[in-house]
């Protein structure tokens, strides 16, 4: 104890010191209790005296705590019950633990002897099933065959199972047997014989147990249980439509004279050929007995899935191979075209009657009956085309071709007493082929002209040909050929007399003078058919226009058939190409069938053309203008120009290659060169006169000069080009090549023309551009130099040279010296 006072305490309550040492420990704590109980006497007395309330608060403070204890033994004893919950819920979830146990004990012991009953089942139905299966008892089967499905299903559980696996492969062993026996039954009750067109179908099956008839309602139950109904049903479809429908509705057998008819008896449905037509009532009779027949031996559950997958098949053959082959064409038979549809529709009715096939589709097809019967129609049309090509091209006749035409005084032809036939030759200077391509000819592509000689009409002097800038023509169909067109000029308008005399024009009166110009020419057999083909066809629109033919369903369809002619044309167009070129001289007898397919064409068209501004009707309503013929001809005759070009390119690249054989006439008296050059020209005059007398038979004389004329026009110009670009020329060399030349004058021969008095005429410079300079070649050949010289200055040699050609075939043939100077230095200035 601390020797300090406080000093709010009385001085006289502070006890005397105590002599510790001598007291013991109890004692000691004897006397601290003691002062403690004094201290606190004391302190609750000056407590008293200083705070009159402090006696309540302590005693609350002593309620408060009484309080805490009590709560404290209320908490203890619900902590004690808690424990002694706790305790019992534990033995309660022991319990319950127990009792699960013995409930899965007994439900484990249950299932087994479920597992086990059923396991004893199943193998008892399997027995079963097999001996069904063997007895031929197929309601049995099948009922067993379903209680052993769902029994294996309810062992899903222990699938894995030995017994269960034992049992499942027994199942599939019953299951695969039961699928032959079927198979087995199912071919007994559907027979079918493809080779013989025959089918039978009885109506049950005696099984093994001649008790036991098994009917198709047993056999397509049981087949649907064992899901194999769908793959029977589409095999017996193919073999009826193998053995029956196929044959029945065979194009060939609808061509041939011998047709197959249907023959039912108590089994059988089979097809036996007969003499005579089936009409199409006949044939919708044989189909709807044949329906007939199956619907009275099979079960719905077999023809519903049966019918599902054969009609289709059925009526799209009976429309693409038989219905559209039996429509008239002709509008005699309009009258049996509406009975066609009428009876078309009948039998669609029936087959909905009898719930086979969908009526709809054959009478859409009905409904569309001028759109099926204009299709038909442009079918055949174009067919016809590859037909006549086939067989029309073995035939010819000579036809003629007139021409009415005005010339001046003026002109050359007015001027002499050429005959007619040389009038309109229209040879252009130049001597290029056309450059097109061969694979594109036949499809109306790359018409260009570049040598107008070859690629005009030898014909017209006004034939019009394609502009020269359409390098890509529309394909074969002939789309666009509508082209800007040029006119080539005449040769005989660039001859026109109007020299000058005296240095003033001379002037003549504008007189003219009609001249008829005819010529014979060779075609095919084809043209005449074509043109009929169309012809026809616009006949035929016109007719289905009148009243009386409103009430036929064609008539909507005669609109449509203006487009036909098109149509056909185009595809002569596309097939002639490869027709013509495997007979002889193809090419030219293709340029003269669609001149003269072209001539016959325009006519109509022209004919049609005045009708219709005669009838009063409005423009829009002409058939001239609905059929657009106009481009087609255009196409027509720009196609065989083409044909024409093709051939001149031809025979030109053999003669261009035959005269390369002389290698440019260099050392032609030299061996063995001169002897290539001696059969160089030789082959090429062989040549030329045999294309003249291929030719002879097929063009008309003056395109037969015409075409000579540009192929020689080839010969000369290659060897005035050879000739000239030799640099030096021998004595015997310009013997040799003057008589090359004099050989090649000898075709001149091919060009005579009679004149009326019965005289021969020459008239190759009129259709041989630079015959005349070729000529004048030869001559220089073996001239001395004042005979150039008097050629240049007196004769006509520089109409056709210029003058450093001359120049440069004087240097060539003379030696350099003074006389040869002078003579070249006078023809340079004249």
């Amino acid at each position: 104890m601390s020797s300090t006072t406080p000093a709010n305490l009385p001085q006289g309550s502070i006890s005397a010191p105590i002599d510790r040492s001598k007291l013991t420990f109890s004692e000691v704590h004897q006397q601290v209790e003691n002062e403690k109980r004094k201290a606190e006497t004391e302190l609750e007395s000056v407590s008293d005296n200083s705070n009159p309330n402090a006696a309540s608060w302590i005693e609350q403070a002593k309620q408060l705590q009484n309080d805490i204890q009590e709560s404290k033994t209320v908490a203890q004893e619900i902590f004690k019950k808690a424990e002694e919950a706790n305790a019992i819920h534990s033995r309660q979830e022991d319990a319950a633990q127990k009792v699960d146990l013995l409930q899965a004990e007994v439900d484990f012991t249950t299932a087994l002897d479920q597992i086990l009953q059923r396991l004893k089942n199943t193998d008892g139905l399997l027995r079963s099933l097999d001996r069904s299966i063997n007895e031929g008892r197929l309601s049995d089967a099948v009922d067993q065959h379903k209680a052993v499905e769902g029994d294996l299903a309810q062992l899903n559980t222990v699938r894995r199972s030995f017994a269960v696996s034992v049992l499942s492969q027994r199942a599939d062993q019953a299951q695969h047997r039961f699928k032959q026996e079927i198979d087995n039954i199912w071919g007994h009750l559907f027979k079918v014989n493809i080779a013989e067109s025959e089918v039978c179908v009885p109506e049950n099956f005696k099984g093994y147990n001649s008790s036991q008839v098994l009917t198709w309602s047993d056999v397509a139950r049981a087949a649907s249980e064992l899901g194999v109904l769908d793959e029977h049903v589409s095999a017996m479809g193919r073999g009826l439509d193998k053995a029956l429908f196929e044959p029945l509705l065979s194009p060939r057998h609808i061509r041939s004279s011998i047709k197959p008819q249907v023959h039912t008896s108590q089994h059988t449905l089979r097809l036996r050929e007969a003499d005579g037509q089936i009409d199409t009532p006949r044939m919708f009779e044989q189909l709807l007995s044949c329906v007939e027949f199956l619907n009275e031996r099979l079960p719905r559950t077999v023809i519903d899935p049966l019918q599902a997958s054969l009609m289709p098949d059925v009526t799209s053959r009976l429309i693409s191979s038989y219905l559209t082959n039996v429509i008239p064409l002709s509008l005699s038979s309009l009258e049996h075209h509406q009975h066609l549809l009428d009876q078309t529709e009948s039998f669609a009715q029936n087959l909905s009657s009898l719930r086979w096939g969908n009526p709809v589709i054959l009478k859409e097809w009905a409904g569309q009956a001028p759109k099926v019967w204009l299709a038909k129609k442009r079918e055949v049309s174009i067919g016809s085309v590859r037909d006549i090509l086939s067989t029309g091209l073995q035939n010819r006749k000579s036809v003629e071709r007139v021409e009415t035409q005005e010339i001046s005084r003026g002109d050359v032809l007015a001027n002499t007493d050429m005959d007619a036939e040389a009038w309109d030759t229209d040879w252009k200077e130049g001597d290029e082929a056309l450059e097109e391509e061969e694979d594109t000819s036949a499809w109306d592509a790359g018409d260009t002209d570049k040598d107008r000689g070859a690629a005009q009409s030898p014909w017209k002097r006004n034939d019009r040909l394609p502009d020269d800038n359409h390098e890509n023509e529309d394909d074969a169909w002939g789309w666009g050929d509508e082209h800007k067109q040029g006119v080539p000029s005449s040769p005989v308008k660039k001859r026109k007399m109007n020299d000058k005399v005296n240095g003033e024009p001379e002037h003549q009166a504008a007189s003219t003078k009609e001249l008829t110009l005819r010529e014979t020419y060779t075609i095919t057999g084809v043209p005449d058919e074509v043109q009929e083909i169309v012809f026809q066809l616009i006949r035929d629109a016109q007719t289905l226009r009148e009243p009386g033919y409103q009430k036929y369903p064609a008539s909507s369809a005669a609109l449509g058939l203006y487009s036909v002619p098109t149509l056909v044309l185009a595809g002569y167009r596309a097939i002639a190409a490869n027709s013509y070129q495997r007979i002889d001289g193809g090419n030219m007898l293709l340029y003269n069938d669609c001149m003269r397919l072209s001539e016959e064409l325009a006519a109509f068209v022209k004919e049609l053309q005045e009708k219709d501004e005669a009838s009063g009707q409005p423009r829009s309503a002409w058939p001239s203008t609905r059929m657009k013929l106009e481009n087609d001809i255009v196409a027509l005759q720009g196609f065989g120009r083409r044909a024409y070009g093709r051939e001149m390119e031809s025979q030109r690249t053999i003669i261009r290659d035959l005269v390369d054989g002389a290698q440019g006439f260099a050392n032609c008296t030299e061996a063995p060169f001169a002897d290539e050059c001696d059969n160089a020209v030789a082959m090429t005059i062989d040549h030329l006169r045999s294309v003249a007398k291929q030719y002879q038979t097929i063009l008309g004389r003056n395109a037969l000069l015409q075409t000579l004329g540009s192929l020689l026009s080839t010969v000369t110009n290659k060897m005035i080009l050879d000739i000239e670009d030799m640099s030096a020329i021998g004595d015997e060399e310009s013997k040799r090549l003057r008589h090359y030349c004099n050989e090649i004058c000898k075709l001149g021969d091919l060009f005579t023309q009679e004149r009326e008095e019965g005289a021969k005429e020459e008239v190759t410079a009129l259709y041989t551009p630079d015959w005349i300079k070729f000529q004048y070649l030869s001559e220089i050949m073996e001239s001395s130099l004042a005979d150039i010289r008097y050629l240049w200055t007196e004769a006509q040699l520089k109409l056709e040279f210029e003058a450093e050609e001359v120049v440069d075939l004087v240097e060539a043939l003379f030696a350099d010296t003074t006389h040869r100077r002078q003579a070249i230095n006078e023809i340079r200035q004249r």
